[in-house]
């Protein structure tokens, strides 16, 4: 079985990667920023194995309302530094907005995998 933080990102990332070809921009400037923002799960006891670690420990004096308002706020911080990193530092380390990089364009037929084609 897929552990609960990795399935966000096994669904999301191909369908984000067709979406970036076809839009002829670097799959990686938008499948970066997805799979580090799945992985930022704060606001419910079982999002994360700290979370839920916290909630326990808290012995019934945290409800799961208290976790989500205090997880909202994180969840909006870290997703807008990590799309912030990802287009100032991240640009020049991967060169993410020349178009398609010469490894998607050069890799085998791209064929997407969308629903008509099942």
């Amino acid at each position: 079985p897929i552990p609960l933080c990795a399935l966000p990102p096994t669904t999301l990332l191909p369908i984000i990667r067709d979406l970036a070809i076809k839009l002829n921009h670097n799959p990686l400037y938008w499948m970066l920023p997805a799979t580090l923002t799945c992985s930022c799960a704060f606001m419910l006891p079982v999002s994360t194995a700290p979370n839920a670690i916290v909630f326990e420990a808290q012995g019934g004096r945290m409800s799961t309302w208290d976790m989500m308002k205090a997880g909202l706020g994180m969840n909006i911080i870290t997703m807008i530094v990590i799309v912030g990193c990802i287009s100032t530092y991240g640009n020049p380390m991967f060169n993410l907005q020349g178009g398609l990089p010469d490894w998607v364009a050069n890799s085998t037929k791209f064929e997407s995998h969308s629903m008509e084609t099942l």
